[in-house]
């Protein structure tokens, strides 16, 4: 899907860049590096994302989960897809609630 305009959610710098170099290189186009969701949620309107990457665990106040649901809240259909090393139960049980697109771990 080239041309799918993505923002990725990452708070470890060198993940964030590598995800953002292959994602280039199939011929995606990332708007956005972010660390922290509320960043996110001012940009959202402004640069009209397709998708989001969301990591579970973020800087700031809200986690990728938290993100997601606030998604869901202001009505923003975009598909999430979860890339994190968080695989405990607890942690895809709470995802689940959010209906992402994906959880790659």
């Amino acid at each position: 899907m080239p041309n799918t305009r993505i923002i990725i959610l990452e708070d470890e710098s060198s993940i964030a860049e590598d995800l953002e170099f292959k994602l280039a290189m199939l011929g995606y186009e990332v708007i956005a590096v972010l660390n922290k969701a509320e960043d996110a949620m001012e940009v959202i309107d402004e640069l009209r994302p397709d998708l989001f990457l969301v990591d579970i665990g973020l800087d700031g106040e809200m986690d990728g989960i938290e993100f997601s649901k606030e998604l869901n809240n202001r009505d923003i259909r975009k598909p999430v897809i979860y890339t994190t090393a968080a695989a405990d139960e607890k942690t895809l049980e709470r995802a689940k609630i959010t209906d992402p697109a994906a959880y790659l771990t």
